[in-house]
């Protein structure tokens, strides 16, 4: 048995899975968009969340540093 390769995507697929899916999810089109809308809602939801929260972040950052040049001495 060989050693996993470091480099190599721990989430990749091994190719013949990869293509074993590919011929399943080409005889229900329906399924995979199904499938890729769902992917693509919790994609949007996490984008969403990181943007606010970056928000968030860099405006209690500039309040931090308005106090801090406030009550300076």
């Amino acid at each position: 048995m060989t050693a996993p390769d470091p480099h190599q995507d721990p989430l990749a697929q091994p190719e013949q899975s990869a293509t074993q899916s590919q011929g399943a999810e080409a005889l229900d089109p329906s399924a995979e968009l199904t499938e890729l809308k769902a992917r693509h809602a919790e994609v949007s939801d996490a984008y969403l969340r990181a943007k606010a929260e970056t928000e968030n972040i860099r405006r209690r950052s500039e309040e931090e540093i308005s106090k801090a040049r406030k009550f300076a001495t």
